[in-house]
């Protein structure tokens, strides 16, 4: 299923006039549901490489002491090997 396996809730984003919009990107924070540590940022294509697209954006001051490694049970914690949550914050649409 991927890692983005959810359904309807962030394809769609309201635009003008309560009108659905398809979304083309997501934005959002990566964080350990264990240790609530934050693990950076990624970045999702959904609708054009399908649900398990999934970008991690490196930070300009370079990389964060801990990060989300994939395993084959999904991304988890390189500090405590918890599990990782990702937390949109900004839905793109055209």
């Amino acid at each position: 299923m991927g890692i983005l396996g959810w359904h309807t809730p962030y394809r769609y984003a309201e635009g003008r006039k309560g009108q659905q919009m398809k979304v083309f990107s997501l934005r959002g924070e990566l964080r350990c549901l264990a240790c609530s540590r934050y693990l950076g940022d990624f970045e999702s294509h959904p609708e054009q490489h399908g649900k398990g697209d999934l970008h991690l954006v490196t930070p300009e001051a370079g990389a964060l002491p801990q990060h989300a490694v994939a395993t084959e049970a999904g991304l988890r914690c390189s500090r405590c090997g918890g599990r990782v949550m990702m937390e949109t914050l900004e839905r793109l649409a055209a």
